[in-house]
């Protein structure tokens, strides 16, 4: 295995639920040169916070790992708000699939992280906007946090700028 793909490794592990994992990806790609992981994965609950402040588009690929996260909503939640906060493109498409998760604590992150791209970057939405805001104030017909599959989010979604084709 070469070098490069060592590297995708430890950073895709720095989106684990395991903040053991994190920790130890962060410290080996210091080890391989690459310091600045360290900052920001520590091993504890606030690494998906500082990946996401980080605003680097490196972080993109390990919390979109984590929002991915099979059976920790709590991890996915965590993620979603980072990607809210990284601010790259490239979590657009991962957070409109986090809208059907089944934890509604995870969808609501997911449409507030959306709701971030509408108001930065309006562009980044553009041919799905409809569709966003349909799927984001649908009711909740359950108020259970951690409520699974009733799919409504029950959150008001930006407009989209006028004259845009959205």
């Amino acid at each position: 295995m070469g070098e490069t793909h060592v590297v995708e490794a430890l950073t895709s592990a720095l989106g684990d639920g395991s903040g053991t994992v994190r920790k130890a990806a962060a410290e080996a790609l210091g080890k391989m040169g690459d310091p600045t992981w360290r900052q920001w994965v520590r091993g504890d609950a606030a690494d998906f916070e500082r990946l996401g402040q980080s605003r680097d588009p490196r972080a993109v690929g390990p919390l979109i790992r984590a929002l991915g996260h099979k059976y920790d909503g709590g991890v996915r939640e965590l993620a979603a708000v980072a990607l809210g906060k990284l601010g790259n493109v490239g979590a657009v498409q991962p957070l409109i699939e986090a809208l059907g998760d089944g934890a509604w604590l995870v969808r609501k992150a997911a449409a507030e992280a959306l709701a971030d791209f509408a108001r930065s970057s309006p562009g980044s939405l553009r041919g799905q906007w409809r569709m966003i805001a349909k799927k984001v104030a649908e009711p909740r017909r359950s108020f259970d946090s951690c409520s699974h599959g009733d799919g409504g989010i029950g959150l008001a979604f930006p407009a989209p700028p006028p004259g845009e084709p959205f």
